[in-house]
């Protein structure tokens, strides 16, 4: 198993959905960090509008690429080489014919209750690589600035929500939008909250980061 995460600036250079530009620039414009060589039959799991996998036939013409979601968003005419289905991931895989030569998923985090079952299942489906990248939902400052605001506690009580939801929040947590009521704050203190969080966001003097992870890996042979 392989691991790689770096720091570094990022600068928005398309007009692809945000969260998906911010991927592909943390990564110097690559699509995946994995050794591939070759690939012929690739997943996109949770593949969202599909640029994912649109992106990576460009890349490689000779792949048949499949990517699945529960929302129908992708485009309602699949492009060549590229097949989307609606489909719940962590369900049992019912279109495998051959096994992928590559499995990939990013941003899965806060969407999936059972990330051990998923991963085995990628592993029990693929001929080579396995790659996952996610953003750990909880930010950071390298100087202590994000300490005692408005922002930290948003996302401190974001994490108990997230629990009680029945999700891992110590490792797969990536939090957005507004969340489900907490027993300890209403409605009013909810927004009011947000509001608070927002502000703390556009303070230059508070120094907020987070971190960005790719793993990829491999069964290892017999």
């Amino acid at each position: 198993m392989a691991e790689s995460s770096t720091q570094k600036h990022v600068t928005i250079t398309s007009h692809a959905p945000v969260n998906v530009e911010v991927d592909t620039s943390v990564l110097h414009r690559k699509l995946y960090l994995a050794p591939i060589k070759n690939p012929q039959r690739v997943i996109d799991l949770a593949t969202g509008t599909g640029i994912w996998a649109i992106d990576f036939v460009d890349e490689h013409p000779q792949t048949e690429v499949i990517g699945c979601d529960l929302s129908p968003t992708q485009p309602t005419l699949d492009p060549p080489k590229v097949k989307f289905l609606v489909d719940d991931i962590e369900s049992e895989w019912a279109y495998q014919r051959n096994p992928f030569d590559f499995v990939h998923a990013r941003n899965l985090a806060g969407a999936i209750r059972d990330f051990g079952r998923l991963i085995t299942q990628c592993y029990r489906k693929a001929l080579g690589w396995v790659e996952f990248q996610e953003w750990f939902g909880y930010p950071v400052s390298p100087d202590d600035s994000l300490n005692g605001t408005a922002l930290q506690r948003y996302y401190n009580d974001v994490y108990s929500a997230f629990e009680k939801a029945g999700h891992d929040v110590q490792k797969f947590v990536l939090p957005y939008g507004v969340w489900p009521k907490d027993p300890h704050l209403t409605k009013e203190e909810v927004l009011l909250l947000a509001n608070q969080a927002r502000a703390d966001g556009r303070k230059r003097n508070i120094h907020t980061m987070f971190n960005f992870y790719v793993v990829y890996g491999q069964q290892a042979e017999n």
